[in-house]
This record gives C-alpha cells, sequence and structure tokens, in this order.
C-alpha cells in the first residue's frame, strides 16, 4: 500500500485518473461477467446521455461517464490510457498540478454541455446509444490541444523514432474527429468542443500566463545548478593495492539553499510557476544565480 502511494505521489493526478479508469474497467468487466447482456443496461445508465430528460433522470452520470468504457472495448481504454499517460504528463509538468486537476474538471463540464446542445439540434444524433459520450476520449482531445500550443516541440518517443508533440496531436486530433464525426454525434461535439477549449486555454496562457518568461527561468536554473557543482579533482601518488592512480574529488561550491530550492522546485511542480509568491520567484531567482 505504502509503495502504491508513493507512484500516485509522483504521478500526481495523471497517476490517480489512469488508476481510476483502470479500476472502472475492472469493475464493468466484473459485472459483465455476473450479469450478462444486462451489461448494456448497467453500461447505459454509467455513460452520458445527450437527452436533456434522460440525464435528469441520471444526475450522476456527469460524474462517471469519463471513466467508463465498455468491457467490449478494451482497446479504447488503452488508448485513453496511453494518450493520458502522453500528453497529461507533459501538461501537468508544464502548469502545475493543482492547475491541471481544475482543468480536468472544467473539461468534463464541457463535455457535458456540448453533447446536450448538440443533441437539440441535431436530434438524429441521440438515436444511436453508441454515440453517447463515454470514456476519456473526449477530455483527452482538450488535454492534446493545450499541449500543442504551450509544448508544441516537446519530444514524443515512438519505439525507437523521436517526433515533435505537435505532429503526434495533430494526427490523433484528426482521427478522433473523424472517428467520432465531428459535431454530428454527441461524442464528436464533445471531442470537437474539448479541442476549441484546449486550444483557447492554451493561448490565454501564451498570453497572459508568463509561460516563457517561467521557460526561460527554469532552463536558467538548471544551468546554474549544474555550473553550482563544481569541482576539484586530484590525481594520488600510485597505490600499491590498486593499479595506477585513483582520484579524489573536492568540491569547491557548497549547495546551502539546496533544501530551500527543492522546496520551490516542489512547489512550482504542485501549482506551477505562476501561482508563487513574489517573495518566492525573487528567492528563486535569487537561487538560480551565481
Amino acid at each position: 500500500m505504502e509503495r502504491l502511494k508513493q507512484i500516485m505521489a509522483r504521478y500526481g493526478p495523471v497517476g490517480w485518473v489512469m488508476a481510476m479508469l483502470v479500476f472502472a474497467y475492472f469493475l464493468l468487466l466484473v459485472a459483465n461477467v455476473i450479469v450478462g447482456d444486462g451489461i448494456h443496461a448497467v453500461f447505459s445508465k454509467l455513460i452520458l446521455p445527450a437527452d436533456a430528460r434522460v440525464l435528469a433522470a441520471q444526475p450522476w452520470s456527469p460524474l462517471t461517464f469519463w471513466a467508463v468504457n465498455h468491457p467490449h472495448e478494451l482497446w479504447a481504454l488503452f488508448a485513453d490510457l496511453a494518450l493520458l499517460y502522453s500528453f497529461g504528463s507533459v501538461l501537468q509538468r508544464e502548469i502545475g498540478r493543482r492547475r491541471f486537476s481544475w482543468l480536468l474538471v472544467a473539461f468534463a463540464a464541457v463535455s457535458v454541455l456540448a453533447s446536450i446542445v448538440i443533441a437539440l439540434f441535431l436530434p438524429i444524433a441521440n438515436s444511436n446509444p453508441i454515440t453517447q459520450v463515454h470514456g476519456f476520449q473526449a477530455i483527452n482531445a482538450g488535454i492534446i490541444a493545450v499541449c500543442l500550443i504551450i509544448a508544441p516541440h516537446h519530444p514524443f518517443r515512438f519505439f525507437t523514432f523521436e517526433v515533435k508533440i505537435l505532429w503526434v496531436g495533430l494526427v490523433v486530433l484528426a482521427l478522433a474527429l473523424l472517428g467520432t464525426k465531428a459535431i454530428f454525434t454527441p461524442q464528436g461535439a464533445a471531442v470537437s468542443a474539448l479541442i476549441l477549449a484546449g486550444l483557447g486555454y492554451g493561448l490565454w496562457m501564451e498570453k497572459f500566463g508568463q509561460r516563457a518568461a517561467w521557460d526561460v527561468r527554469m532552463r536558467k536554473q538548471a544551468s546554474d545548478l549544474i555550473a553550482k557543482k563544481r569541482v576539484r579533482v586530484l590525481e594520488s601518488p600510485p597505490n600499491v593495492l590498486h593499479r595506477g592512480k585513483f582520484t579524489i574529488v573536492h568540491s569547491t561550491a557548497q549547495l546551502a539553499p539546496e533544501e530551500e530550492l527543492n522546496r520551490l522546485l516542489d512547489r512550482i511542480n504542485e501549482v506551477g510557476y505562476n501561482s508563487l509568491t513574489s517573495s518566492e520567484k525573487k528567492r528563486l531567482e535569487e537561487l538560480s544565480g551565481d
């Protein structure tokens, strides 16, 4: 149990969401074994209905739709997990864990509104229950859209190949729009709405979130930390117990404020750079200086 807590603490909200997706699928898989064909009725109660009247009869569905995949669609779960880990980890690192958590909540709300609105204008979209909103696909689309704006040059590794996350994200979003028929189904409406919401949020972060200044400071801090670890290497006289010479390393710089710097780095990882107080930002610059 303690090991699980350490893993969750390391991966943050991304780890928790991935764990909940797997757990929800496992529960539906067990229910499928128990109730057989009745799993379709159970599944329909958990997904997000596009009809507002049905939604009123199952008000819990906005809290459950994002976590459920049909037991017969294991591939959908794998796709959700892979995209969340690949793009969600990048976004969480860029904007901080707390802001990332609230962004997931906002994206889920946009999914609900978009699916209801499109059903009002296109009642035919509500005729096929498969088109109802479920799974993490729509929220992943929003996460990917944000990454395209604030981290387009981040490396994406696929086996032995490495490409920019921009190109992978564009391909994934195009496939998502084609697979969900864009705005002509509730699921497609949710995906389309979250792509627009993600792009808008990313542009807002670039414009008002001081993203560029943060990136420069973080790169400078990393380089300064490396520069501070200066060492002087002295060669010792030959030793009969060793072949040749060995070295003694003496540090010429002390990292006295290391604990304070680590605390600030942990806080940035938790809430993002922009959430630091002015005094914390000033202190971070001082610790990052030569």
